[in-house]
């Protein structure tokens, strides 16, 4: 890597700069394709959500995450994949209805063979909460790290960022 700044404070100026909008413009575009190549991941993970499925939510962690996925909260916590699918399934039983579910690619870094995404996420469920229904809302954004070994691209951990939790509108 040290040979291109050595080339590039040997430039001219006009030419240093021609230089860093190309660098500039094929990351972004490394960017671009990520996003685009994961976007149908998360998009199949949220069908499987809105369906309260917590089948086809386990069979996709196993799919696509690395052996040595972890997941940490918001507060810390942290859980392997074994304790991530545990507290899904946990999810998805404690949920009689699922609402609306919906998840953003905010920003993508890196490029290569990891790249950091942010993401946004809100669901809207109804639970049983002493025996009535309460409307739950969950609005939370996370940093997901993927890798890609070859074509494949695995998530290989989440760090919850923030995480907003109401039940009939009152803040958890």
């Amino acid at each position: 890597m040290a040979r291109p700044t050595v080339i590039l404070h040997n430039m001219n100026a006009p030419l240093r700069l021609v230089w860093l909008a190309i660098a500039a413009t094929s990351t972004s575009v490394a960017q671009a394709d990520i996003a685009k190549t994961l976007t149908p991941l998360y998009t199949s993970l949220n069908e499987a959500v809105k369906r309260n499925d917590d089948k086809a939510i386990t069979k996709w962690v196993r799919t696509h995450t690395t052996p040595d996925f972890k997941y940490v909260s918001t507060e810390k916590s942290t859980y392997d994949r074994k304790g991530f699918i545990e507290g899904m399934v946990q999810q998805v039983q404690a949920t009689q209805r699922v609402l609306s579910s919906t998840f953003k690619i905010q920003k993508v870094t890196g490029r290569g063979n990891s790249a950091t995404l942010t993401v946004s996420s809100n669901f809207v469920g109804m639970v049983m909460l002493t025996g009535a229904p309460a409307k739950l809302v969950n609005q939370s954004t996370s940093n997901d790290l993927w890798v890609r070994t070859g074509n494949v691209w695995k998530l290989k951990s989440i760090l919850g960022v923030k995480d907003s939790v109401t039940i009939n509108g009152r803040k958890l």
